[in-house]
């Protein structure tokens, strides 16, 4: 079964084994900047492949990313980082087993669709907390609460 919107996903105790997309990313960059990318794609679950000095001062990175990780601000942050003297690319590589869980986030107690996302279930929580966080700060007078239940 592909799930492509959270809406869709099966209940837990239907659920065998998750696959998500992966990709490999190649990120050229200036060699003084690499210790700011190692931190950026090992916070983004990033495996290293290759780490090749193209010229004197120019480093060829090779990751494998989970393709969930970088759709989101990846980019923004890489161009961020570097100031603007990086590049990315990427291809689709594969599938990997991966333990991702449905956060809900409930309004009045009820789940709302909208908000629901598929996440790695290290990094719910959290993303939960923040996303949370922001709507207190966005809607005045909101009493959000965030309730966690690993399913």
């Amino acid at each position: 079964m592909e799930v492509d919107n959270p809406s869709r996903w099966p209940d837990p105790t239907n659920i065998e084994s998750i696959r998500e997309p992966v990709i490999t990313a190649k990120i050229l960059t200036m060699k003084n900047m690499s210790a700011a990318f190692f931190k950026l794609v090992e916070e983004k679950r990033g495996k290293q492949l290759n780490f090749e000095y193209v010229t004197g001062t120019r480093v060829l990175l090779t990751y494998e990313l989970p393709l969930n990780e970088i759709v989101l601000d990846f980019y923004d942050r890489l161009k961020s980082i570097s100031r603007g003297y990086a590049s990315l690319d990427y291809q689709l590589a594969a599938s990997g087993s991966s333990p991702m869980v449905k956060l809900d986030i409930l309004v009045s107690g009820e789940p709302v669709d909208a908000l629901s996302i598929i996440v790695h279930k290290d990094f719910a929580y959290e993303r939960g907390r923040r996303l949370v966080s922001k709507m207190r700060e966005l809607i005045p007078g909101s009493s959000l609460r965030l309730q966690f239940r690993p399913r």
